[in-house]
């Protein structure tokens, strides 16, 4: 009796034909915000992830399982071993780096040996998963294949290396309620028709976000091999780069390409000054020995202008004049100037007091900014002229002399 129920032990249901799932599935708009900063905590660059999609992997491999039986048949202990070699085949859906769902099947002969019975004969699973049955969650997944008859469900657990796309894990399950078997099983597994990787990039400035370059994936081919599930197998990095393409200095941060990704977009910002051999910026996609780069050419240079002004000072103390810088336009990358009150007929000190410092305009951020130098009454002078300068402005140039006249108006 013991022997005819154990024959079943691995008869499980078929549930073949289950719809496959997408390849491509939207990830969440919520991503990376990966901000790079130099040592003195300026910021250098930002990639942050708009979307991103990931593939599905076809897999197929063989699996070695064995364990014990033990437990009761009515008043009879039960007690033995089994073990087989088995077909472990499946389709996982990623939806992020590391979480996927899908379905998986098992298939081969499983012998056994009840110690006080003898051998049994060869017990056939066929099993599969419902369509979502089989999940992982950070390279740990789990799987439960549907019981049949006396036998309860297969649960198989384990563990994926997706360096070598090896697996080991546990299966257990109970046969008519009272007869648990409890073993391990590992395999080794790849991807069905696997098709080479291939990696397709374009970028380009934005239309609207001043300083901010669009960057798009397309990765092609099969899911990859990864030391880790967050190991890149391609990367996409920055280059300031000359009129020529040639490269001058490498951006901190790259975008990585992941093992099961299909695609991805993304949004550069924050960059910094160029240096000034800088004509272009390059976007080099790199994976095995296959480089593509593209180049963008840096937007225009603003133009960097200051405007006169007139006040008349109070009778007493002092008031305030108020000089313009502006802008031409966006800029793509942070624009600073300096500038410094210098002398004319008024005198420092003696008719407005110094005034210093670096304006430094923003990309996205207002294109006007403000000097205020502070003026007094001169009783003995009708008017007189001081000057602000500006010098040695940074992606921006000066606008003829950058000179900035304040006059002050003493009226008697």
């Amino acid at each position: 009796m013991v022997t005819k129920i154990l024959n079943g032990l691995f008869r499980l249901a078929k549930n073949r034909g289950s719809s496959r799932k997408s390849a491509r599935r939207p990830a969440s708009r919520s991503g990376r915000p990966l901000m790079m900063e130099s040592l003195e905590g300026r910021e250098l660059m930002a990639v942050a992830i708009v979307d991103r999609t990931f593939k599905t992997l076809d897999f197929a491999g063989p699996a070695a399982v064995s364990g014990r039986l033990s437990g009761t048949f009515g008043t009879n202990p039960v007690n033995g071993t089994f073990k087989g070699n088995l077909n472990l085949s499946g389709q996982m859906a990623y939806s992020s780096p590391t979480d996927a769902v899908g379905q998986g099947a098992a298939t081969g002969n499983v012998t056994g040996y009840v110690y006080g019975y003898g051998n049994l004969p060869p017990l056939a699973m066929d099993g599969e998963t419902a369509d979502g049955g089989m999940k992982e969650v950070a390279v740990k997944f789990s799987a439960t294949l549907p019981p049949q008859g006396n036998v309860g469900a297969v649960n198989l657990a384990g563990t994926i290396n997706t360096k070598n796309l090896t697996a080991a894990g546990t299966i257990n399950f109970t046969l008519n309620g009272t007869i648990k078997g409890n073993g391990n099983w590992s395999g080794s597994f790849a991807p069905i028709n696997p098709e080479p990787l291939s990696v397709v990039t374009t970028a380009q400035w934005d239309p609207v976000k001043p300083g901010v370059i669009d960057v798009e994936i397309e990765a092609g081919g099969s899911v990859q091999k990864a030391a880790t599930r967050t190991t890149a197998v391609a990367t996409v990095s920055v280059y300031w780069g000359t009129a020529v393409d040639g490269r001058l200095t490498k951006l901190p941060d790259t975008i990585p390409v992941l093992w099961n990704q299909a695609s991805g977009d993304y949004e550069i910002s924050k960059l910094p000054v160029p240096p000034a051999a800088a004509a272009k910026l390059l976007i080099v996609t790199t994976y095995g020995t296959t480089i593509n780069t593209i180049a963008l050419d840096l937007p225009p240079k603003p133009t960097i202008s200051i405007n006169s002004v007139s006040v008349t000072p109070p009778l007493t103390g002092f008031g305030d004049m108020v000089f313009t810088v502006t802008i031409s336009g966006d800029t793509a990358f942070p624009v600073s100037v300096n500038y410094a009150t210098v002398n004319g007929t008024a005198v420092k000190k003696q008719d407005y007091l110094v005034k210093s410092g670096v304006l430094t305009f923003q990309p996205g951020g207002p294109l006007t900014q403000t000097i205020t130098v502070k003026v007094k009454k001169d009783a003995t002078i009708a008017n007189q002229d001081f000057y602000v300068q500006l010098r040695t402005p940074k992606w921006g140039t000066i606008d003829g002399t950058g000179k900035g006249t304040g006059s002050i108006i003493d009226i008697p």
